[in-house]
């Protein structure tokens, strides 16, 4: 019986780390290097999602993080978050922010209004089992103490290029 038991046990112990998914990604140069967050979700737990607020309008949150094991964690996450208007035709994004949340909740680098940022679509499918989505984006973000209420460091700015791929499930 022993030796039924410590592969269940194992198997047990693994089935959350086996759950994880990765449902996109979000590249972009930090101060010269290289990075790549991911957007995750543990069963029905994600920070990403969608939601058509109305039609011809979906709010998106691209919520990545620095491990593709991490579905809920805030320190050193990439938070892109925007509108997509498409009563015009063209998929456009609009109202976009950016968080790179270097010391969690505690600070980290705000991109607020259309003047430091810009989001590029390159893809938008929204059907029935989810979103397809891909694009890039440019930022300036200003350095916050105190994210939640964006308490700004003026004489602390970087800009940020990069890009993001996800497909996100109908929730």
């Amino acid at each position: 019986m022993r030796l039924h038991l410590a592969p269940l046990l194992l198997l047990i112990t693994a089935a959350p780390a086996l759950a994880q998914e990765v449902l996109g990604t979000i590249e972009a140069r930090v101060e010269d290097t290289f990075r790549t967050w991911h957007l995750t979700r543990d069963g029905d737990q994600s920070q990403s999602r969608w939601a058509e607020m109305m039609p011809g309008l979906t709010d998106v949150s691209l919520w990545g993080h620095d491990s593709p094991d991490s579905a809920t964690s805030v320190a050193g996450a990439m938070i892109l978050d925007f509108d997509v208007m498409t009563t015009t035709g063209t998929p456009m994004a609009i109202g976009p922010t950016l968080q790179y949340l270097t010391e969690g909740y505690k600070g980290g680098w705000l991109a607020t209004d259309d003047s430091q940022i810009a989001v590029t679509l390159e893809t938008f499918d929204a059907t029935a089992a989810g979103l397809k989505i891909a694009g890039s984006f440019t930022a300036t973000l200003t350095y916050s103490t105190n994210p939640f209420t964006q308490t700004m460091d003026p004489t602390r700015s970087q800009t940020i290029e990069g890009r993001f791929d996800a497909t996100l499930p109908k929730d």
